[in-house]
């Protein structure tokens, strides 16, 4: 699966949204300002692993919205 499937091009690699679908509520995350607000939850941990390591851990991936759902 193409890494870009699960993230929202920026400039900076850094700096990017996730989406997520939490119980069918939509929500765009920006990395940084997870990593800056909270570095420690399971959200920002969410947010540094690989594409194949969050879709193990939510409870799936919609690949025709990019979500990750849970």
């Amino acid at each position: 699966m193409d890494m870009q499937m699960s993230l929202i091009e920026t400039t900076n690699v850094y700096d990017f949204h996730l989406l997520l679908n939490i119980g069918g509520t939509h929500f765009r995350i920006r990395y940084s300002t997870i990593q800056y607000r909270c570095p420690t939850s399971l959200l920002a941990e969410f947010c540094r692993e690989t594409h194949a390591a969050r879709v193990e851990s939510c409870n799936g991936y919609l690949s025709d919205t990019r979500e990750y759902f849970f």
